[in-house]
């Protein structure tokens, strides 16, 4: 299963939200910088390149050979790593937690 190991890509921004929420739309789509940071009115190139880069890094993209711009898609099962992390962040926070030293939980 692959998943999303890089902290800043799993803490929340309103911007990755929209980035994630657009790459999910067309999970299929190869994305260049400027097409995906035009289909996000708002949001920063250096927003888009700095996520698109580290989710390259993760290997949840891979780079489109023989495209003039750089040129990214998600490779398989990245669509459900960032659906995962989608539903994290809307999660209710929980009403349990565990001790640290018993490991049992306990109402909050």
């Amino acid at each position: 299963m692959i998943s999303i190991a890089t902290p800043l890509l799993r803490l929340h921004s309103r911007v990755r939200e929209r980035i994630y929420r657009t790459l999910l739309a067309d999970p299929e789509r190869a994305w260049t910088v400027r097409e995906l940071t035009t289909a996000l009115p708002g949001v920063t190139v250096d927003g888009v390149r700095s996520t698109l880069y580290l989710l390259h890094g993760e290997r949840l993209m891979e780079s489109v050979p023989y495209q003039r711009a750089a040129t990214f898609r998600l490779v398989p099962g990245a669509d459900r790593a960032l659906a995962r992390t989608l539903s994290r962040w809307h999660q209710p926070p929980s009403h349990h937690r565990k001790t640290a030293v018993s490991g049992k939980t306990r109402e909050s």
